[in-house]
């Protein structure tokens, strides 16, 4: 008896050391190019469609749903989007309900930062700004982001921005991982939605002048 389950013990504990020696054997190693793809594909495709899920305002209405609809003609949101290829970063221009935000996401493997921008006028101060989006940063607490506030920033001395930081690091690398990619895409659009909703709320974002619809900021580049 005690023979057999020495035998059973030791069988058991072989083929547990087999199974990890075959799971570290077939991890492959995932090089410097293909993570800047990933890296693209996460900024240029997967952002601005979480954006636009995100902001998706559906209809009560069942006589309208349909199996066929799809985000990109559903939306009510416009996301643009500037990057420049083998960057880990992106500038986007977020526009909903006619007032538009920008903001960049900079990734750095176990680390990424989501950065907004507020056009600063004469009379804004830190305090009006902190104010109009304490539900945003409570809620990006929540999840582990960790928040700041620069201001008086100024861009190519062309206009002054508050400028809004979130920063978040992660177990492993976010680009390796779907379904955190999954996750943080659309944490992050929702907390975009969120940011236009209570800055336009208290007056500190609005709608563009008519006519400017470029998608491409030689200020923010």
């Amino acid at each position: 008896m005690y023979f057999s389950s020495g035998v059973s013990m030791l069988q058991f504990a072989v083929t547990g050391f087999a199974l990890t020696l075959v799971a570290l054997f077939s991890t492959k190693t995932v090089g410097t190019d293909e993570l800047l793809k990933q890296t693209t594909l996460f900024l240029t495709k997967e952002m601005p469609r979480a954006c636009k899920g995100a902001i998706l305002v559906g209809s009560l209405d069942a006589s309208t749903w349909s199996t066929e609809k799809v985000i990109e003609d559903e939306s009510q949101v416009e996301v643009m989007v500037d990057h420049v290829k083998g960057s880990p970063s992106a500038t986007y221009s977020v526009r909903w309900r006619g007032r538009t935000i920008k903001m960049r996401i900079t990734l750095n493997a176990f680390r990424f930062v989501v950065l907004y921008y507020v056009p600063k006028t004469n009379d804004m101060s830190q305090s009006q700004v902190s104010e109009a989006i304490e539900m945003v940063t409570s809620g990006a607490e929540t999840v582990g982001y960790s928040s700041k506030l620069a201001t008086n920033l100024e861009i190519d001395g062309t206009e002054q921005f508050v400028e809004i930081y979130f920063f978040k690091t992660v177990d492993r690398d976010l680009l390796l991982d779907t379904s955190a990619r999954l996750f943080w895409s659309q944490d992050i659009a929702v907390m975009t939605k969120s940011m236009l909703i209570q800055l336009g709320r208290h007056g500190l974002i609005s709608a563009p002048a008519v006519g400017d619809r470029s998608g491409r900021s030689a200020t923010l580049r």
